[in-house]
């Protein structure tokens, strides 16, 4: 069994995407932003913690389990209320969700002890993004990703397969391409 590669810092979430996807072995990640003020109250009123300072990541395992767990919409509509399924577009909207969500809300911590987080942000529904609170690093690590038509949800573990929507290299304007 061989040892996995060194994480790697990516530059960019559309570079973090297409990596990943592409090689499953890839152990890389990316800084998403810093926690904004606004960001900042609004956790510090839901949840009693100060955040100020963290800096949210990406990692490429994360982007494989979201496109895996929720991009494949014949299993998210399946689901109870339905939900939409991901793509490689919504995920590089995640910075977004987490610097102005809808609200933020407390969640069972991961099986570490992590507090995990749930944003979320209304749009054609609702796109929730569940995060883990490492205090000991400041990181804001991005858990999973998912959407529904409407009202809240519960977190689900259903399997599914990949999304319909596939990530294409960027091409020579410098911009990224999403095809059918």
């Amino acid at each position: 069994m061989g040892v996995s590669p060194k994480p790697h810092k990516v530059e960019s979430t559309e570079d973090l995407i297409r990596e990943s996807l592409a090689d499953p072995t890839l152990n890389n990640y990316t800084h998403l932003s810093k926690v904004t003020e606004r960001e900042r109250r609004l956790i510090r009123m839901r949840t009693g913690r100060d955040l100020g300072g963290y800096t949210h990541v990406l990692q490429g395992d994360r982007v494989r389990h979201i496109m895996k767990e929720h991009g494949d919409s014949v299993v998210e509509m399946a689901r109870s209320p339905p939900h939409i399924a991901v793509t490689p577009v919504d995920i590089l909207r995640i910075a977004e969700i987490l610097q102005d969500p809808k609200g933020v809300e407390d969640m069972a911590p991961t099986k570490g002890g992590l507090r995990v987080l749930r944003y979320r942000k209304k749009e054609n529904g609702f796109t929730y993004a569940v995060v883990a609170v490492n205090e000991k690093t400041g990181r804001i690590i991005v858990l999973t990703m998912y959407k529904h038509k409407g009202g809240s949800s519960l977190v689900q573990n259903v399997p599914s397969g990949p999304s319909t929507q596939t990530f294409a290299p960027t091409g020579r304007s410098g911009q990224s391409h999403f095809r059918q």
